[in-house]
């Protein structure tokens, strides 16, 4: 065997090598990865003790959660820059939850000072409650003054 036979045929085999690793590499983000979710690591994780239909009753006085229906929840502070950089969301979100889902906000800030934060910052909910947000499984998370 020549020196550029052995070549073609390590070109050949390194060819064939990278190919059977890249279509293992697709077949297990296109194919494998909706079967198992890739967890979220702890630094992005919502730090809240509450989730996804977490029974409120009894912590937010006031709501008639049976009249309410479907009711969204924001848990905010007007100190927060965190919040405050998440105004666009809030306004999107509002748009896209239309009338068919009851807002609530609640805040540790009185209600006149929330209800002034909120008309400043374009939101119109439903309702405003002063509530101490780890009061409602919500706790502080990095330089964020809740």
């Amino acid at each position: 065997m020549n020196v550029p036979h052995k070549i073609e045929m390590t070109a050949n085999i390194a060819t064939i090598f990278v190919a059977a690793l890249l279509s293992v590499a697709l077949v297990k983000v296109y194919f494998l990865s909706a079967a198992a979710p890739v967890p979220v690591p702890a630094t992005q994780r919502i730090v809240s003790d509450a989730a996804v239909g977490v029974d409120l009753n009894g912590r937010l006085p006031g709501i008639d959660w049976h009249k309410n229906g479907r009711t969204l929840v924001l848990a905010i502070s007007t100190t927060c820059h965190f919040c405050k950089d998440s105004e666009p969301f809030y306004r999107r979100l509002q748009q896209e939850v239309g009338k068919g889902v009851k807002m609530v906000a609640v805040l540790p800030q009185p209600v006149t000072v929330a209800r002034q934060y909120l008309d400043g910052a374009g939101l119109h909910v439903d309702g405003i409650r002063q509530v101490s947000l780890f009061d409602i499984g919500v706790r502080e998370r990095r330089r964020c003054s809740l």
